[in-house]
Parts: structure tokens; C-alpha cells; sequence
């Protein structure tokens, strides 16, 4: 899971807050990368890895790396973005999923043709009775992807995911390298091709 945060000139914010809500029983766990894992039983160690927020990074107007880093607060993720004089904005940090008027799902083109051969190959999402069920796909780049949502937005989501997947995607035209969106919450159920910024 990632986040969106573009810090459009100096006097923009440099904390954002994210409140992450977990399943019952999933806690948030350093990962020692600079990220956070989603675990199950976490005060037993790390438990049973359902999701992961990967370490932050950000990038200003010219490409060039911007210091960020995460801190936790109870199930709130904080995020600083370190600017300076010479940051040239707007500043762009951890698109994947993204939160907004909703909550997005970016990825390639390629990666949505992957997403869409492996759930046509089997009908994964049909029968998804909760998010547990996502060790059992044996498409790595569709579980990476499937294990994310449910982590973000629950396995209701998810199957709706499935679907859109089977049957709408699979008639596109996709640009292998360009970078689509669709909102998972509230639902859309379409693809659109948005700035290549989202998917990096």
C-alpha cells in the first residue's frame, strides 16, 4: 500500500496523516526498511504478513530524491518530507494506492495485462469469504496486488476487483508503460490513464 502526497509549493504542509484501519486482529509492524508490515498476531512477533506499507520516497519537479521517512502514532502513519531552497516543486512522494475522493488503485499497463490473465485463467475472486484466501493464489503479481486491497479496503472490494478485472479490462488496449487508475471506493468501475507520477 502507498500513498499520494504532492506538496505543490514551499508553503505546502511537510506532515501528512494517514489513518490505516486494519482487519480485526492486523496491527502495524516496523519492517526495518522504513516501511510498515500489516501482520496478524503482531504482539507475537511479526505473525502472518497480509500487507505491507513500503518505505516512502518523494521527488521533486526536476526527478531528483527528497529526504521522507514514516512514523507511527497508535494506527495513524505520519509522513515528513524534508525540503529545502533548492527543492524545485511540486513534490511528488509514494504513489501506488492513493487516497483522495476515494481510494485508487494505480498500476503499468503491464501490470494490469498480468492482473487480468491470471484472474481470467481461474475465477480467484468468486467465492473470497475473507482476506485470508489471498496465500492462496498462485499468481505472484496477482496475489502482491490482491493482498494490498484487501489489506486497504476488505475482501468486499476485492471481489468487485475480480470482476472488474474479468470483465473489463480484459477489453482494453493498454500501453504497457503508460500508468491507469481505477477508484476502488467508492467504485467506479473504470480504467483511466493518469500521470505516470501515480504508478512510480
Amino acid at each position: 500500500m502507498r500513498t499520494l502526497v504532492t506538496l505543490k509549493n514551499p508553503s505546502a504542509p511537510s506532515e501528512y496523516r494517514f489513518r490505516v484501519e486494519p482487519q480485526p486482529g492486523v496491527g502495524l509492524v516496523e519492517d526495518g526498511a522504513g516501511g510498515f508490515l500489516l501482520a496478524r498476531d503482531p504482539q507475537d512477533g511479526v505473525g502472518e504478513v497480509v500487507g505491507a506499507l513500503e518505505a516512502p520516497w518523494a521527488k521533486d519537479a526536476n526527478g531528483r530524491p527528497v529526504p521522507t521517512s514514516y512514523r507511527l502514532e497508535g494506527n495513524t502513519v505520519i509522513q515528513t518530507v524534508e525540503t529545502s531552497r533548492d527543492t524545485a516543486f511540486p513534490v511528488v512522494a509514494d504513489p501506488k494506492i492513493t487516497f483522495g475522493a476515494g481510494i485508487y488503485f494505480n498500476a503499468w499497463g503491464a501490470e494490469w495485462k498480468a492482473y487480468t490473465i491470471a484472474a481470467g485463467s481461474v475465477a480467484y475472486f468468486a467465492n473470497v469469504a475473507g482476506c485470508a484466501f489471498t496465500d492462496k493464489v498462485p499468481h505472484l503479481v496477482l496475489k502482491r496486488a490482491a493482498t494490498v486491497i484487501c489489506s486497504a479496503v476488505g475482501y468486499k472490494t476485492l471481489k468487485d476487483w475480480g470482476t472488474f478485472l474479468r470483465t473489463t479490462i480484459k477489453d482494453k488496449k493498454l500501453i504497457g508503460g503508460a500508468c491507469y487508475q481505477t477508484r476502488l471506493t467508492p467504485k467506479n468501475s473504470k480504467l483511466t490513464k493518469v500521470s505516470a507520477g501515480n504508478c512510480k
